[in-house]
């Protein structure tokens, strides 16, 4: 079971992106893929509760909805064909979702 954490951040936007600072850390938001613009702009400039687990901000918490900013991927990877797998590892990685 992962390791998380509970922080506190500030939500804010620059240049079009949405990001959590929690101490020196930002951690970008993927609006627009799993969080609207509606939803997230309720809360640009003010400090929230976040869990993090790693390096991972994993969502928004502590308000109703919470945010959800992480889609546990390898749980979904499972249930999909290796040559869908590749493609969309392919993909993640090039949109800068996923890591070399």
């Amino acid at each position: 079971m992962p390791n998380v954490q509970k922080a506190t951040g500030k939500v804010s936007r620059a240049g079009g992106k949405y990001v959590v600072t929690v101490g020196r850390k930002k951690y970008p938001l993927p609006v627009g893929t799993l969080i609207s613009k509606e939803l997230i702009s309720d809360v640009v400039g003010t400090e929230v509760q976040v869990a993090i687990s790693g390096n991972s901000l994993i969502g928004i918490i502590g308000r109703r909805p919470p945010i959800l900013c992480y889609f546990p991927l390898p749980d979904i990877f499972d249930k999909v064909e290796p040559q869908v797998q590749d493609t969309l590892r392919k993909a993640y990685t090039q949109a800068g979702i996923l890591g070399d």
